[in-house]
Formats: structure tokens, sequence, C-alpha cells
């Protein structure tokens, strides 16, 4: 994470988790999810709704 965010990794991540399903290959929405509601992320938080949106998009079977 050093390498990806620098000296702030820590502020980085903790601003936004779900940034990290991006950044690290076969880590999942749900894993991140629990994490970051955890560390205090609301259940309405925009970024959680835009990334439980992709995450339902992408693993739907239609």
């Amino acid at each position: 994470m050093y390498e990806l965010y620098g000296e702030n990794a820590v502020e980085e991540i903790k601003s936004d988790p779900y940034r990290l399903i991006d950044a690290v290959r076969g880590i999942s929405f749900k894993t991140i999810d629990e994490a970051a509601l955890r560390i205090g992320v609301n259940q309405d938080d925009e970024q959680r709704i835009i990334y439980g949106i992709k995450y339902r998009t992408f693993t739907c079977n239609i």
C-alpha cells in the first residue's frame, strides 16, 4: 500500500477503503465492506453505494 499511496497510505485508505477493490487484485467488495464498516464508514456512504452497485453488476448472472 505504501508504494501505491506513499506516506499517506493509512489516511488515504481510511478516507476511502473501497479504493482498495480496484488497487488490490483479488480483494472483494464484501471483505472491504466489512472492514470499512468496522472502522466507521456509514452504511449510506457514497463510495460504499457506488462500489456495492459495481460489485453486484459484475457478479450478477443475468
